[in-house]
C-alpha cells in the first residue's frame, strides 16, 4: 500500500499517533523530506517507528516543521527487497547509489504510493527507483500540470515532488484531513475502527464469535463485523456477524468451519448498526 503525508508550510505535522498509525500500517521503513538551503533534505531507512521519531525530535531543535512543507512516505515493500536504502523519498537521478543514501540534499525529490508495472526494476531495486531513473530523471523540472498528469496515468499511482525552493507538486488525488489539514494518499493514517490483531500475529490464530480457532494464513489482520450491516452482490442486507474484514477493505465471509472466505460484490452499508435498528429497509 504505502501512504505519502504531506504539510503544507504553516501546517502542524502529522500527530503522533497518526504517524504511529502510519507505520503501522505501512511497516517496510520510512523516511521524510523537506526543503533548507536551496535544496531538499532526505532522510530515510527508519526501519522502526522509534528510530524515526528520535530523528525527528532531534532536527526539531533546529527546523520549525510547522513553518516548513515537510513530506513524510512509510513503505509497503513490492519490488528490490524491504532494505533501508529502498525506503523513500528519492532524489530524482539517474545515479542509483544515490537513490539508496539514506541522508543527502538533492534539488529535487520524489516520495511514490502505488506499483509501477510499466518498468522492470533491475534486481535489488523497487520499481519506483526503476521509474525514477528511466523516466523521472529524463523530464526537465518543474513539471507542467499535464506531466503530472501524464505521470499519473502511466503509472496510476501517487506522487509527492518537492524542489529545494520548498514547492511541493501532487501527482494522484490525495485526501486532505479536516482535522490537520495535512494531505494523505490514502486512508491508512486513519485508526482501525476496531480492535485488529497486530501485524506480528499474521501467521497466529484469532477467535471468533463462537471462541472456536480461525486459522489464517495471507490475511495481515481480519476485523470482525458483529455491529455492522454489510449489503451483498445480490443487494441484501446481511448481519455483519458473518462477516469480517481485512486492512484493504476486503469482505469475507465465514464458511461452515468458521475460516474467513473472499467474497465478491460485498461491501458495508453503515458501522454501528443492525438491520432490526431501521426504521425502513432502504433497499425495499
Amino acid at each position: 500500500m504505502c501512504i505519502i503525508a504531506y504539510s503544507p508550510k504553516n501546517t502542524p505535522i502529522p500527530s503522533t499517533e497518526r504517524r504511529a498509525q502510519m507505520f503501522r500500517r505501512n511497516h517496510d521503513g520510512a523516511g521524510f523530506m523537506f526543503p533548507t538551503d536551496g535544496h531538499v533534505h532526505i532522510e530515510k531507512g527508519f526501519m522502526t517507528f522509534d528510530a524515526m521519531e528520535k530523528r525527528l525530535a532531534e532536527l526539531a531543535e533546529t527546523y520549525d516543521f510547522t513553518a516548513l512543507p515537510i513530506v513524510f512516505h512509510y513503505r509497503i515493500g513490492t519490488h528490490g527487497g524491504n532494505t533501508p536504502g529502498n525506503t523513500h523519498p528519492f532524489p530524482i537521478t539517474r545515479d542509483r547509489k544515490a537513490l539508496k543514501q539514506l541522508a543527502l540534499d538533492a534539488p529535487f525529490a520524489v516520495a511514490h504510493n502505488g506499483i509501477i508495472h510499466c518498468v522492470r526494476p533491475l534486481k535489488g531495486y523497487s520499481d519506483t527507483q526503476e521509474y525514477i531513473v528511466r523516466r523521472l530523471s529524463h523530464i526537465k523540472p518543474p513539471f507542467s500540470n499535464l506531466i503530472l498528469r501524464q505521470i499519473g496515468i502511466e503509472t496510476g499511482s501517487k506522487f509527492a515532488f518537492m524542489y529545494g525552493s520548498g514547492t511541493v507538486q501532487l501527482a494522484g488525488q490525495f485526501i486532505q484531513d479536516e482535522d490537520d489539514r495535512c494531505l494523505y494518499s490514502n486512508t491508512s493514517y486513519q485508526p482501525p475502527r476496531d480492535m485488529y490483531v497486530d501485524r506480528a500475529r499474521t501467521w497466529e490464530s484469532i477467535i471468533h464469535r463462537h471462541q472456536s480457532i480461525i486459522p489464517f494464513e495471507p490475511y495481515d489482520t481480519m476485523l470482525p463485523l458483529d455491529d455492522d450491516i454489510v449489503i451483498d452482490a445480490d443487494g441484501n442486507l446481511c448481519d455483519g456477524v458473518d462477516f469480517c474484514m481485512d486492512i484493504y477493505g476486503r469482505i469475507y465471509a465465514y464458511d461452515e468451519d468458521g475460516t474467513p472466505v473472499l467474497t465478491h460484490g460485498t461491501h458495508l452499508l453503515l458501522s454501528g448498526m443492525r438491520r432490526d435498528e431501521y426504521d425502513d429497509d432502504p433497499w425495499a
